[in-house]
This record gives C-alpha cells, sequence and structure tokens, in this order.
C-alpha cells in the first residue's frame, strides 16, 4: 500500500514538473477580485475590454467573496506566492503578480505589457500547477515577481 502512494505522488510530482516545463504563448490572466471592490469591478472591466479587442487574451476570474472555492483558490495561489499581506484585486500572468489596480494607464498597461512578453517568450502557467497540485509542489520553485500598486486597494474581507 505504501509503495502505492509512494508511486503516486511520484507522480504527481513529475506531472507537474512537466508542466511547469513547457512554456505558453497565449498565457492566462487569472484575476482575483471581490464582490463590492470598485479597483476590482475597475480592473476585471479593463481585462474584459482587452479581452473585447484581442480574442487571443484568456481570463479566469475569482470571486473571493461570493464562492468558497474561488476563496479556497486564493489562499492556495497566496501561499505558493509567499505573499504576507495578501489583497485583491490581484491578476497574475505566469511568475508577474500584480496587487492592487490603480487604473487603465498604470496597472492595466503592466497587465497587457506581461501578456505581450509572454506572447514573445513564453511564459509558465504557475497558477495551473498550484490549483492542480497545491503551492508545495507547484509554486515552490518559482521566483515570482509582485508588482504592488500604491496603498490604493482593498484589504480582504473576512
Amino acid at each position: 500500500m505504501f509503495g502505492k502512494l509512494l508511486s503516486l505522488s511520484l507522480v504527481l510530482m513529475l506531472s507537474s514538473t512537466v508542466s511547469l516545463a513547457a512554456k505558453d504563448l497565449e498565457p492566462q490572466i487569472y484575476y482575483f477580485g471581490a464582490a463590492g471592490c470598485d479597483y476590482c469591478t475597475n480592473g476585471l472591466a479593463y481585462i474584459k475590454r482587452y479581452k473585447a479587442a484581442d480574442a487571443r487574451v484568456q481570463y479566469r476570474e475569482f470571486d473571493i467573496i461570493t464562492s468558497s472555492d474561488d476563496a479556497e483558490a486564493f489562499v492556495r495561489v497566496v501561499n505558493a506566492i509567499g505573499l504576507s499581506d495578501p489583497r485583491v484585486p490581484m491578476a497574475i500572468i505566469g511568475h508577474h503578480v500584480f496587487v492592487g489596480y490603480e487604473g487603465d494607464d498604470t496597472t492595466g498597461e503592466e497587465i497587457r505589457l506581461a501578456v505581450e512578453q509572454c506572447r514573445s517568450s513564453g511564459c509558465t502557467d504557475v497558477v495551473k500547477g498550484v490549483l492542480s497540485f497545491g503551492p508545495e509542489i507547484a509554486g515552490a520553485a518559482v521566483k515570482w515577481i509582485v508588482n504592488r500598486r500604491a496603498a490604493k486597494f482593498a484589504t480582504t474581507r473576512q
């Protein structure tokens, strides 16, 4: 029995390593927000306009207030990144993390540039691994680049 569990663990670790090694030229934007948060709404509106202008844009939206599954995903991702003061809105493209949303000309432009960078050189979808396998496997070896906008972003609600 122990041998089967060990084998399963090794298969999971190897499959996550393989999936993390593959670089995607069409990155996914993971967007964590909260119902009632104006900064979250503004950031999501930007991403939706960006998608309308460029059909290749892919995003996945999480609302940590209205969905317990989304809240759990947020905790898993925050743990993988190692954020000591997690907040929303939070957008992740590859290993780039954008906490807070100042405006379309600042944070929105940084999100667009991260997508373009991934398109030109590829980027690993680390969040997919974190959500599939957990932060202890998928997120541990990643060098996250965290960009915090001014202190204008909303805090998460308890």
